[in-house]
């Protein structure tokens, strides 16, 4: 899909870089801690379970 639009590119990435610098984008993402829970992270991943990035942490 990217290729589709490489006339685009250099302006999406100035977009981007102003929306990154006036604080725009807003970063989603599901933490489960331990490792433990490792299993039950991927698969909730896999199912659409989690909002954003699935990020483990497995210490502090």
């Amino acid at each position: 899909m990217v290729l589709n639009y490489m006339e685009k590119h250099e302006a999406g990435l100035l977009q981007l870089s102003q929306w990154v610098k006036a604080g725009q984008l807003k970063v989603l993402e599901t933490i489960t801690n331990g490792i433990e829970n490792m299993g039950v992270a991927f698969c909730s991943m896999m199912t659409g379970g989690n909002v954003g990035k699935q990020i483990v942490k497995i210490s502090d």
